[in-house]
């Protein structure tokens, strides 16, 4: 994204400097021979070349012989702020605005430029003032602008009731679908309502939500939480029996809310529940989970049944070893040939150092986040844990308990 800036604003300060050269009775008289100064397509040159310091310094030689050329300003500060001189940014779109004749385009377009210096700067509260004065000057395309960083500005301070507002703006001028993205933020308040014991307040936020693949396991998990939180357990559980059908990759996530759910309702054998979920492709979260179901009913032979098949697929994830090995500790030492195998398709087969990774930027972390940190989308974290294939023999072993 950062190269594409690069390459249009210099393009489109380059029209705007023929613009005011060319609008009839509006700009400035003509000087003979002018156009775009050859520094002006050095400088541009520079940028598309990646030579952002010389590019820096052919602007600024070019801002002191024409300090009245409003895009010479925008682009210098521009160039300054890219490279982390904030300071000197806003600076130089101060000076912009200090203008006194100036059009409605510029003015709004020295407001954004300052938004975004305060964004880069941390300051949040000041960037969103000048987002708003770019809203109120109703240059259209500068408000679709103002109205995406105001989005990310809300995010970051999870102010999730004016992110939505933002984005319905959005959504409004056909910029794009912003559906996942607002349903997480009801979520996001649905949480807290559901934090602060607002049972009802929680139900109507999550209703409020139309939402694609993005955040529709958010969507359900969450229906439940509220229904276990209300007493209808029940009720949650069919919900996160449905989360987890619809995205069984998400058992770590899942499985441990519907383990709670089943205990409230005394269901006593919950590894013959996991083996009826049992999905297609199979996770180290559901093997984690189904072997300590099975390790806590004291159904030894299917525990030992069940590591054999992993090890004859050399599918064995390194956390369901330690959890066979520290089980085999406390009834006997484990058979050496069948640990070096499991040691071998380990190395065999690298497992993922991180529990989730972003699908966007490749940012791994070790809980679900619903947002990435790094690229801050939504939805985009994946499970990392998937065993390609199931073990023949977890679907068959329920009778022999």
């Amino acid at each position: 994204m950062s190269e594409w800036l690069w390459f249009l604003l210099p393009i489109a300060a380059a029209s705007g400097w023929l613009v005011a050269r060319t609008a009839g009775g509006k700009a400035p008289p003509a000087r003979p021979g002018a156009g775009i100064p050859p520094e002006y397509l050095l400088g541009l040159g520079l940028l598309l070349d990646q030579q952002h310091d010389k590019a820096t310094e052919v602007f600024i030689k070019l801002f002191e012989v024409d300090s009245d050329t409003v895009e010479t300003h925008l682009v210098l500060g521009n160039l300054f702020r890219q490279k982390g001189e904030v300071e000197r940014a806003i600076r130089i779109h101060h000076n912009v605005i200090a203008r006194p004749r100036l059009s409605d385009y510029h003015r709004a377009s020295a407001l954004l430029e300052l938004g975004r210096d305060y964004f880069s700067a941390g300051l949040l509260d000041r960037a969103e003032t000048f987002f708003n004065h770019v809203l109120s000057m109703r240059v259209e395309p500068l408000r679709i602008e103002a109205y995406s960083h105001l989005v990310s500005l809300y995010e970051m301070e999870k102010s999730w009731r004016e992110a939505i507002d933002a984005a319905r703006q959005l959504r409004k001028r056909n910029v794009r679908d912003y559906s996942d993205r607002v349903a997480h933020y009801y979520c996001e308040l649905a949480e807290q309502a559901l934090d602060q014991e607002h049972h009802n307040e929680a139900r109507k936020l999550i209703s409020k939500t139309k939402s694609g693949a993005g955040a529709a396991m958010r969507v359900t998990v969450l229906r439940g939480d509220v229904d276990f939180a209300c007493g209808e357990v029940e009720a949650a559980e069919k919900q996160y029996v449905k989360a987890f059908e619809g995205y069984p990759q998400y058992a770590g996530f899942i499985l441990p809310k519907l383990r709670g759910a089943l205990k409230r309702l005394n269901t006593s054998e919950f590894a013959d529940y996991l083996k009826r979920l049992q999905p297609e492709t199979m996770s180290t979260s559901y093997l984690m989970t189904l072997c300590r179901a099975l390790i806590e009913s004291d159904r030894i032979g299917e525990v030992e049944r069940l590591f054999s098949a992993l090890v004859e697929q050399q599918r064995v994830p390194l956390s369901v070893l330690r959890l066979y090995l520290e089980y085999k500790e406390q009834g006997g030492i484990a058979d050496k040939a069948l640990i070096v195998g499991v040691i071998r398709s380990l190395v065999a087969n690298e497992h993922a150092a991180f529990s989730y990774q972003c699908s966007s930027c490749g940012f791994g972390a070790h809980r679900l986040h619903w947002q990435c940190p790094s690229c801050h989308r939504w939805g985009t974290a994946e499970p990392q844990d998937r065993v390609a294939a199931p073990p023949a023999e977890v679907g068959t072993q329920s009778s022999a308990a």
